[in-house]
């Protein structure tokens, strides 16, 4: 993919707004297309001069040189990560990433906002983030900071998908270690088990297939360890110790 040029937008992706603004979504692809320009004009720009280096038509600098033995060892060089996102990729994953998120944003700036947002795409999740909830305050008239992100997991059949939804964004490409969401839901733990200070998803259960997830048993495939995502203080041994008698009561029913 090329640089990201004004010129190649859509004729929806940058429409000005009553008030002479752009909307926040479209200001967030503008921020977000600076960086990833910022990016590519490093990567040839050093590819460049790399090449001359190795020629003999240039000196080789502390630079080059870093780049050279990186390229070498299948890792990102220093010179490119300066400027890059934050990455813990070899050289040929961070490169097919790289690739894969200029796409994205080529179609977003040509064909106008998409209906589904991979969220690790972008340089600034938060930017992404602040502007949906700018286009929400924006639209109906309250303020941007009593507002607050609600949740919920799609079916892969759900009609959002193709229309995409009225309020707030769609997005994927979010990862959980070791588990799977499954949407077959047994019994429901007891209420004082599901207070607020509990986190949201919680493994319980060591070589079982079982999440708890807002108090609600859900099946999964294999879990290999005990933990609780995100951690909390919270959690004790004794509430752990009550899950799994509720656990063991649900399997035997």
């Amino acid at each position: 993919p090329g640089y990201l040029l004004d010129d190649d937008a859509g004729a929806t992706t940058f429409v000005i707004q009553p008030n002479g603004l752009l909307t926040s979504l479209a200001t967030v692809l503008k921020q977000e297309m600076v960086k990833f320009n910022r990016l590519l004009k490093r990567m040839n720009g050093s590819l460049s001069d790399i090449e001359k280096a190795i020629g003999g038509f240039i000196l080789m600098t502390t630079d080059l040189d870093a780049m050279y033995t990186s390229l070498m060892n299948n890792q990102v060089p220093p010179i490119w990560m300066k400027v890059s996102f934050a990455s813990l990729k070899t050289l040929g994953s961070w490169m097919k990433d790289t690739v894969f998120r200029l796409e994205f944003m080529s179609g977003w700036l040509v064909n106008g906002l998409p209906i589904v947002f991979p969220l690790p795409v972008f340089f600034f999740p938060q930017g992404f983030m602040t502007g949906t909830l700018q286009t929400f305050a924006r639209k109906h008239q309250v303020a941007i900071d009593t507002l607050k992100f609600k949740f919920a997991v799609l079916h892969d059949d759900s009609p959002l998908l193709e229309e995409g939804p009225d309020d707030g964004v769609i997005c994927d490409g979010m990862f959980l270690e070791k588990l799977r969401r499954a949407y077959e839901v047994g019994n429901r733990l007891p209420d004082h088990l599901c207070k607020d200070g509990l986190t949201s998803m919680i493994l319980v259960d060591r070589g079982q297939d079982v999440l708890l997830q807002r108090g609600i048993l859900v099946h999964t495939e294999i879990l290999s360890h005990v933990g609780i995502w995100p951690p909390s203080k919270t959690f004790h041994h004794s509430q752990e110790r009550e899950i799994r008698d509720v656990l063991h009561r649900s399997k035997q029913e």
